[in-house]
């Protein structure tokens, strides 16, 4: 059973035109009210001001993510195209024709108006709670914000440069065709999706796996030269606009955005760093369990031994789901029912469909979108659980504005992750004991995929940047990335050169510089929320609605506070891996008597 989505619950095609007549209209209305200005101003027409524009984002996000999300579903849409290119060409104005207000909101000079002082700020920000951690936090960003003209050129050159790049990497990669040919197979065959081809690195056979990888990393090998010129091209841009509004570095700029300090993401590098000993033990026993002296990294993701290759339907993945949830927690099982019910999601793999899966927050008013490519593996029902996760997460939050929904990216993974651990635990008690170790060693190289190898993704990242700025090759790049691979290995498994390409390979770097490390947070902070509603049962559940429906009104750090979470202590990081060493353990014994 295959679905697909419905969009006409964020725009219809045949109104696009007449909302973006409406927000042109609007965007006029308030340019007008810059006479407004003043620190003197009424705290009525402040708030007015703050509603008008959260309208005019609200339909100019409905105006990009209907064709955005059109053209995720099929990249050779042309209408999509269009669409999105006029989307886009509104959103550049509109930043542009705002600019006065945010920059009036940060003190910042803005010719015509006096100044806001802090006295006025204080007065004015309290009017509006709903808005008030957004507007003080602009206020602390004014250190890093340029000129009205230098910021005008910013979001031109972001829209004319760092878009139609990302865009190069998108067509690139959706016209990507892969030849496939494992060697006990007598003929080659040619797969047309990137999901479809991943699907074969968790393969039991391993000659499957190994062609999985060596017909993609072959294709990316051959493209390198032009992944490197997008990579190389988004690096530079980030750095200099890093430097410009005066970072310390390049991460500080991500971190900042985050509401990270940049001494929490550090300790967390670092402590992920310090636990890399504990995930190659898993890779020594993963040897031991496939009969390898030693374990090939075209393994890494290699099945239980002699799990059958079992699929599951995508109706009784997501009743499985929708069953968890609901032992769970009834209402954040509603949230997601709300996703399904609406038809919000599409979900089998297609030609010229985006590869991978998300979860889509158009605003709060409109249920949020879930893009997944089904293909009836196991694995397949745990993204299930992590988009709605992401679903469940925004839609406890629709009740901010439109710039306080959606939490900042470490907290964003809290809601997926929680969704994903629930599901896992849910399997895990009602299987023999063969069949969990089956599921915990799974579960380990999911860990091993979501935090240490995320980790050191980010590694990557910050020696990429200064490798960048000084000048390098792509083959050069390609060093430095399989430097990262052999200590994060050590000697636990067999890396094959090919696989030092594999940096061209993630979109992240691309699409979101340093945007790997909140994966590692997310996964480790919910494995912290986990322990402790297995600790404390149903009581603690409102600790975790709260996270979920604060969004981004405050610091993560004030809101994890409330559940008695501190972000800056190595003892709270440790603490998750300690979790993940449980699951070693456990599967270690399972096998300790026997001969393997």
């Amino acid at each position: 059973m295959s679905v697909r989505w419905n969009l006409d619950d964020i725009l219809p095609e045949s109104q696009f035109d007449e909302l973006y007549a409406r927000a042109e209209k609007d965007l006029e209305t308030f340019i007008a009210k810059k006479s407004l200005l003043s620190p003197s101003m009424s705290k009525k027409d402040f708030v007015d001001l703050l509603k008008l524009e959260d309208s005019i984002s609200e339909d100019l996000y409905r105006l990009y993510d209907m064709p955005a999300l059109r053209e995720s579903a099929n990249s050779s849409d042309t209408l999509a195209q269009k669409l999105k290119g006029r989307a886009l060409q509104l959103l550049v104005q509109a930043e542009d024709a705002v600019r006065f207000f945010s920059h009036w909101i940060k003190g910042k000079d803005v010719e015509g108006v006096d100044t806001l002082d802090d006295n006025n700020a204080r007065r004015l920000f309290a009017a509006s709670k709903p808005h008030r951690h957004i507007l003080e936090r602009a206020r602390e960003l004014a250190a890093h914000t340029l000129t009205e003209p230098e910021e005008r050129l910013a979001t031109l050159k972001d829209a004319n440069l760092r878009e139609t790049l990302q865009d190069v990497r998108r067509q690139l990669e959706t016209a990507q065709t892969f030849r496939f040919k494992p060697v006990s197979a007598k003929r080659s065959k040619t797969i047309a999706t990137q999901s479809e081809l991943m699907q074969y690195v968790h393969d039991p056979r391993p000659d499957y796996r190994e062609a999985a990888y060596r017909s993609l990393f072959d294709v990316y090998k051959n493209n390198l030269p032009l992944y490197f010129f997008v990579f190389q091209g988004i690096q530079k841009d980030w750095d200099a606009m890093a430097g410009l509004r005066g970072y310390e570095s390049p991460i500080a700029m991500r971190n900042v955005s985050n509401d990270l300090m940049s001494g929490s993401v550090e300790l967390l590098l670092e402590v992920c760093r310090r636990n890399a000993p504990l995930f190659q033990r898993f890779f020594r026993l993963k040897a031991r369990l496939l009969k390898q002296k030693k374990l090939s990294r075209f393994d890494l993701y290699a099945p239980y031994p002699d799990t059958p290759d079992e699929r599951i339907s995508y109706g009784d993945a997501v009743d499985l789901v929708m069953n968890t949830f609901t032992d769970f927690h009834q209402p954040f099982a509603d949230r997601a029912r709300r996703i399904i019910d609406e038809q919000h999601i599409d979900s089998h793999p297609r030609k010229e469909k985006s590869s991978g899966a998300f979860c889509a927050t158009v605003t709060p008013s409109i249920t949020p979108y879930v893009l997944l490519n089904y293909t009836g593996r196991l694995r397949d029902v745990s993204v299930i659980a992590h988009e709605l996760g992401h679903g469940v997460h925004s839609l406890y939050a629709n009740g901010q504005t439109i710039a306080g929904q959606n939490p900042t990216l470490p907290l964003a993974e809290t809601a997926s992750t929680f969704g994903e651990l629930l599901v896992f635990e849910r399997l895990l008690a009602s299987y023999d004991e063969q069949a969990a170790a089956a599921l915990l060693f799974d579960k380990l190289s999911d860990s091993y995929a979501t935090v240490m190898r995320q980790a050191y993704f980010a590694r990557f990242e910050i020696e990429a940047h200064s490798a960048v700025a000084a000048g390098v090759t792509a083959e050069e790049l390609s060093d430095i990335y399989f430097s990262t691979l052999t200590e994060q290995f050590g000697d636990s498994v067999d890396v094959d050169e090919l696989f030092r390409y594999e940096w061209s390979y993630i979109p992240h770097m691309v699409k979101t510089p340093f945007y790997v490390y909140a994966y590692a947070f997310g996964e480790l902070l919910s494995l912290a929320l986990f322990a402790r509603y297995k600790a404390e049962g149903d009581s603690f559940i409102p600790k975790i609605e709260e996270i979920l429906i604060s969004g981004r009104t405050s610091y993560p750090h004030t809101i994890l506070k409330k559940c008695d979470i501190d972000i800056s202590s190595d003892s709270f990081w440790q603490g998750s891996f300690d979790l993940v060493e449980g699951w070693l353990e456990k599967l270690s014994k399972i096998f300790s008597h026997e001969k393997i």
